[in-house]
């Protein structure tokens, strides 16, 4: 059917913000790209466990997802799907594995040091402000957006943020 989100927020699979957008969006599939979580059964268990009921929850390496996104497997099912990845490193890995997104939303990443503070919670080191950069330079649309109620700010707004710290 189709991949109606591409998402990036460290916090993955957390019951406020999913549950808002798979209910806005009607998502049927989750998509985690993310390579530690891929070989976490344990971690895979809790979050399915945290996954609305009626959606589907699949854990995948960057690797693999570059392969079943060339193939355009998401878009051949017969349910709406959601692209979720836990850092912008694995977004990026993707990317420059050979798959671009038309568009990517960040809706976290998380505080700490050598990160600023750039949106809401999104906080990203230098490297991750050069792999958006790069990212948006190949002709993806970037924005920032937590949940569905708040208004989506273009990645070319925001990113100056970054610089002014």
């Amino acid at each position: 059917m189709s991949i109606d989100l591409v998402r990036v927020d460290f916090r993955t699979v957390h019951a406020q913000v999913m549950h808002n957008w798979t209910k806005q969006l009607n998502i049927r599939r989750i998509i985690l790209i993310d390579d530690e979580l891929f070989k976490d059964d344990f971690l895979q268990m809790i979050y399915r466990s945290s996954a609305p009921r009626d959606t589907k929850l699949e854990f995948i390496s960057a690797k693999d997802a570059t392969v079943k996104l060339r193939e355009h497997y998401y878009e051949k099912l017969d349910e709406r799907c959601l692209i979720l990845f836990k850092l912008i490193s694995q977004l990026y890995a993707v990317v420059k594995d050979g798959y671009l997104f038309k568009d990517v939303q960040i809706g976290g990443a998380p505080a700490g040091p050598g990160r600023k503070n750039i949106y809401n919670s999104v906080s990203i080191t230098q490297e991750e402000h050069d792999q958006l950069v790069e990212i948006s330079e190949m002709g993806c649309r970037i924005y920032f957006q937590t949940v569905p109620g708040y208004k989506p700010e273009e990645f070319e707004n925001i990113i100056r943020k970054f610089s002014n710290k």
